[in-house]
């Protein structure tokens, strides 16, 4: 099944359309600026809140980073076909899939903004919605691997692999102190990163420290972007939080909104996480 497109746009259209969403993965730093209908928003609300909610249910059930969590994490984007991102979208794409990856993509961005109305209003909420899209966006870094140099170079993002020259002098030293098997460590990528980004892998002793300095392998690096959209979203959340009273006059979306955070995040999740959980303040 295809998305229904509500505009028709011709094959350069909408190759220039697709440049406003070059990749599948993103920050969502930009908030959209055209204008949507209610039936669309909140068939957009829905969709993305029926993303969430499955991969909270994945999350319960299986371990991350287990096949079972892999599997189920696939078929729950490819069952939401707003949503579900199939085409990597290049110059080389058929006309439809290229009109395909645009409308998916401004669903994704679109949903996103959306959805942050909704989270935003108490901690409770702000936080089930962090974690959840912290989930995605780690399973759409390791779904589209390809995508990570140009998406790290689209949000400006300075992590650069280190050249052969510094990964020959490294080799040795990584293998010795098991960062990496021997017979993968010439095929792996690592990223020069400051020390101050890499708190958690050099808590749990999983990168190689020189100089002030973490030496992390690409797979480790999802990790690292994690705690950057993570700091981006709390930050994002806080601040729409104190700018929510300007829409208590739209008598139609304040209570779409109320409705949407209420029929989804309920007492169950609130009494399991809020002991011990970080504090997220509009302040």
């Amino acid at each position: 099944m295809q998305v229904q497109t509500p505009w028709k746009i011709g094959e350069r259209e909408a190759f220039l359309k697709l440049q406003e969403y070059p990749h599948r993965v993103q920050l969502y730093r930009i908030p959209p600026v055209e204008t949507i209908d209610l039936e669309e928003f909140e068939k957009f609300a829905v969709e993305r809140l029926k993303l969430l909610k499955g991969i909270e249910t994945v999350g319960i059930k299986y371990k991350r980073g287990s096949e079972e969590y892999t599997k189920a994490m696939d078929k729950i984007q490819r069952d939401i076909d707003l949503l579900k991102l199939e085409f990597s979208g290049s110059d080389r794409m058929e006309e439809e899939k290229m009109k395909q990856a645009f409308f998916e993509r401004r669903a994704d961005h679109i949903s996103h903004f959306i959805l942050r109305l909704a989270y935003c209003r108490s901690e409770d909420q702000r936080r089930w919605f962090i974690n959840q899209e912290l989930d995605l966006f780690r399973y759409r870094l390791l779904e589209y691997q390809e995508e990570i140099p140009a998406f790290l170079s689209a949000e400006k993002l300075e992590y650069k692999p280190i050249s052969e020259e510094e990964k020959q002098r490294l080799l040795s030293t990584l293998v010795i102190k098991g960062l990496i098997k021997p017979d993968v460590s010439r095929e792996t990528d690592f990223f020069k990163v400051h020390f101050t980004e890499a708190f958690d892998l050099i808590r749990l002793r999983q990168v190689y420290l020189e100089k002030g300095f973490a030496y992390v392998p690409r797979d480790d690096l999802i990790s690292i972007l994690q705690g950057v959209y993570r700091a981006h979203l709390s930050q994002s959340l806080a601040v729409t939080a104190k700018a929510l009273p300007s829409l208590e006059e739209e008598d139609r979306l304040v209570p779409m909104l109320k409705s949407l955070s209420n029929q989804y995040l309920g007492d169950s999740f609130v009494g399991a996480q809020r002991k011990g959980a970080g504090k997220i303040s509009p302040e």
